[in-house]
């Protein structure tokens, strides 16, 4: 096996090289139920932790195709999944407050953006969404404020 294929861990899991298949085919579902099955059976710790982060992505392109279907109830779930195995994904977090705004729970979704936000404080689109959630709470001014802030600061971004 060439070291790039080993550094990638094929061929060292039969779940996570269909999983991998699956993911690069964009069947998410598949991959995560391999990934999933890979977290379970693998002893390696470097490539189970491989496995969780592909798992953990594999839900969140699950969680926003069915945003963007209009299942929101199904996406607060399968990103809380995401979430829940890397807290540490900005854009997860900023998902799952998409999510929980679109079920109408505005202090979780603002407390998702805030999380994403602590993670990466130049992430542009969070700054839009949580200014969103500020207004849906009533927060007006706070959100226009918030708006402006973040049209300003990333309108120089090239």
């Amino acid at each position: 096996m060439t070291f790039v294929g080993k550094w990638f861990g094929f061929g060292q899991n039969e779940h996570f090289d269909r999983g991998l298949r699956a993911y690069e085919n964009k069947g998410f579902a598949e991959a995560a139920a391999h990934f999933s099955q890979a977290v379970e059976t693998e002893p390696n710790d470097r490539l189970r932790e491989k496995a969780i982060s592909y798992l953990a992505g594999s839900l969140a392109r699950m969680g926003t195709a069915a945003l963007a279907e209009g299942q929101y109830e199904d996406a607060v779930a399968v990103l809380m999944q995401a979430a829940g195995l890397r807290p540490r994904f900005a854009d997860v977090q900023a998902s799952l407050a998409t999510a929980y705004a679109r079920v109408e729970q505005y202090d979780k979704a603002l407390q998702h953006v805030d999380a994403s936000l602590d993670i990466n404080p130049r992430y542009a689109l969070a700054h839009i969404r949580r200014a969103g959630v500020l207004m849906k709470l009533g927060d007006i001014e706070n959100g226009w404020n918030q708006a402006r802030s973040a049209m300003e600061r990333f309108s120089n971004m090239q």
